[in-house]
């Protein structure tokens, strides 16, 4: 059985730093940013722009629909208190009708008690 201690010969030595003392550079490649991402960028704010409009029209189209349904609602409105407004004018009349009802009543009372006083002395004649 090979003794684990012995160091094989036709294994490199491993180090911390490699031989001649320079930690080893990044390639270009990994220094020098993505040749396309100024392109990437530019692509990705024309879709957010984009989206913004996309988003603008779907906005001013509920805005217009809401201001559509507010104008129907002030007609709606309108027409209520037009409607009421004729409800109290029939009211006031029917008070009024009333009044003079309990008037002539009162008036007709009066005759029915003097005519019944009337009656109820008798006649002084020859």
């Amino acid at each position: 059985m090979p003794d684990a201690n012995v160091a094989d010969a036709s294994r490199p030595r491993l180090t911390a730093v490699p031989p001649g003392g320079d930690t080893p550079r990044p390639s270009s490649a990994r220094r020098r940013p993505l040749a396309g991402a100024p392109r990437l960028l530019a692509i990705v704010a024309l879709l957010l722009l984009l989206l913004a409009a996309l988003a603008l029209g779907v906005q001013t189209r509920r805005v217009a629909a809401l201001g559509d349904q507010v104008e129907s609602l002030e007609a709606q409105l309108a027409e209520a208190d037009r409607q009421l407004d004729l409800y109290e004018m029939q009211m006031d009349r029917v008070r009024d009708s009333i009044g003079s009802v309990l008037e002539q009543l009162t008036a007709l009372q009066e005759l029915v008690s003097a005519d019944r006083a009337s009656d109820a002395t008798p006649d002084e004649g020859p």
